[in-house]
């Protein structure tokens, strides 16, 4: 409703959002095959660095109807479902440590790193939520809800170790404990 009076006095900025609003329907559509006609708009979300490469993110937090029925492509590994409850639900954090290996290393032990997750069961298997993806949702969860999950040091923890394929940006060959 503010859409008007905003873009009258922060033109530049209205802009800049217009695009990202328009890629992010763009890029929803040919990757997930979502309806950008049954997306509503609700904000922008603070913008996210990438860690392992020199990207930003610009997260825009938007409804969509009917959000089950996905046709992703090639780009997309698989869709999760995680209900607002589970994200809600201090429990399902933990502390995850990330074991990057790469094959042309050799001997040399691989760099760990340690990064808060979410963790739900989904499809006989356990899906993780970590990184940048994590950080998006958990700013998200607090800006929304003024919730925040739990301390790093008082979660359980798991461990996961990542090859070189998800360095290229490749499928990995197996889930993540």
């Amino acid at each position: 409703p503010f859409w008007r009076d905003w873009r009258q006095k922060r033109p530049q900025a209205a802009r800049f959002l217009a695009l990202c609003l328009a890629t992010a329907l763009r890029e929803s559509y040919e990757e997930m095959g979502l309806n950008p006609f049954g997306v509503r708009f609700l904000g922008p979300l603070p913008p996210e660095r990438l860690e392992l490469f020199r990207r930003r993110i610009h997260p825009l937090a938007a409804w969509a109807r009917e959000s089950r029925r996905f046709r992703p492509n090639w780009e997309v590994q698989r869709v999760v479902h995680v209900p607002l409850r589970e994200l809600l639900d201090p429990h399902r954090y933990v502390r995850l440590s990330v074991r990057l290996e790469a094959a042309h290393a050799g001997p040399a032990p691989a760099a760990e790193r340690i990064h808060p997750a979410f963790r739900m069961p989904a499809d006989g298997g356990t899906e993780i939520l970590w990184g940048a993806t994590f950080r998006i949702v958990a700013g998200f969860l607090k800006f929304v809800f003024d919730f925040t999950p739990p301390a790093l040091e008082r979660l359980p923890q798991v461990s996961t170790r990542l090859g070189e394929s998800y360095l290229a940006g490749k499928p990995a060959a197996s889930r993540t404990p």
